[in-house]
């Protein structure tokens, strides 16, 4: 039996990177005072964390104002991140968990202009088999991670992507129109997650949620994909651990280069 891992909450070390947030987002650089309304604590616990900052060259002060600013370590951290940076690496052990609580096979795509690329799969073993090749593109309304990705857009961007696919909706079966996937990409968007069959292969059935990067932009989506007959039925159920698994590849800080 697994014993659940303590959460350890350090206030000092969460106030200081509270403070680092709260500096990076100042283009000018913010006042000790200004620091201490902001993080909401006293002037001495702020200027004491400022200090320890400072003596790790996080922080400096403009000799020429009481302003203080964050120093380019900080940005040297996150290249050295981006250096080690590999999100089908990072998104595998999610996959992993996520086919292994579910059954089903659990997918991961990437943005790639208006399609939807196929990034890595962890395909089930028992069942229908969904074979699709790593690197394939898909048109973003044609699958339901796609379709996840389009209904965590913004709505600007969400109708321009839906009016440039005007020859997709052509070719679609006469159910699938542009008002239809409006109104489902709106309904998944207040769920959270796309779900249903395929259009071209309706015994495959999807469920798909959009992980935002770094930016808030939504440019990755998980999914888990079944047979229709068996994924129909447990949709809600697959929607919780699909959204605890999708939250749990966002802490990791999706980048997509």
């Amino acid at each position: 039996m697994k014993t659940e891992r303590r959460k350890y909450h350090v206030p000092a070390a969460a106030r200081a990177l509270a403070l680092l947030e709260a500096l990076a987002g100042a283009r000018n650089g913010r006042t000790l005072s200004d620091l201490a309304d902001v993080l909401e604590i006293p002037r001495p616990s702020c200027l004491r964390l400022l200090s320890t900052l400072e003596t790790m060259e996080y922080v400096r002060q403009n000799p020429d104002s009481s302003l203080y600013r964050v120093t380019g370590k900080v940005a040297h951290l996150a290249a050295q991140r981006m250096k080690t940076y590999d999100l089908r690496n990072i998104a595998r052990p999610v996959l992993v968990d996520l086919h292994h609580t579910t059954g089903e096979t659990a997918e991961l795509v990437v943005r790639d202009g208006d399609a939807a690329l196929l990034l890595d799969r962890v395909e089930a073993t028992e069942g229908l088999r969904i074979h699709m090749v790593i690197g394939t593109r898909i048109p973003l309304p044609l699958q339901h991670t796609g379709r996840a990705m389009l209904a965590a857009m913004e709505e600007e961007e969400r109708e321009r992507i839906l009016t440039a696919s005007a020859d997709f909706f052509r070719h679609a079966p006469r159910e699938v129109t542009l008002n239809r996937m409006r109104k489902e990409l709106e309904e998944a968007r207040e769920k959270g997650y796309a779900c249903g069959p395929g259009m071209r292969r309706p015994e495959v059935t999807r469920v798909a949620t959009a992980v935002r990067d770094v930016s808030g932009h939504p440019v990755v989506a998980i999914g888990i994909a079944g047979p229709t007959f068996r994924v129909k039925e447990q949709i809600p159920k697959l929607s919780k651990t699909l959204l605890r698994a999708a939250e749990n590849l966002a802490a990791e800080g999706i980048v997509v280069k």
